[in-house]
């Protein structure tokens, strides 16, 4: 399954996706949906929280990396990896029921 709910698909020239991309508003509002702070997500995804605060910054001097952007579409998508915070857990699933 492909979420396209915040992103646009680049392909490769053969065809196959190659990634995901997202501006750093889109990036700065996915995270919001998911409740979860910007040290909270570099936690997640294994970065200084300074780095998330560079992807989402205006200035668009250093877009969000397309790997982090995949997690956060798996997160969207319902993945909790296992350094979700345990504050969080149980919440999205009570929401979603």
């Amino acid at each position: 399954m492909i979420i396209i709910c915040h992103c646009r698909l680049l392909l490769r020239p053969n065809g196959p996706i190659y990634g995901v991309v997202m501006n750093a508003n889109q990036f700065r509002k996915a995270r919001a949906s998911l409740g979860l702070s910007a040290a909270q997500i570099a936690s997640i995804l294994n970065v200084d929280p300074r780095t998330i605060r560079k992807w989402e910054s205006d200035d668009g001097t250093r877009p969000p990396n397309p790997i982090a952007v995949r997690v956060v579409e798996w997160m969207i998508g319902g993945y909790r990896p296992p350094q979700w915070p345990r504050d969080r857990i149980g919440r999205d699933d009570e929401e979603m029921q």
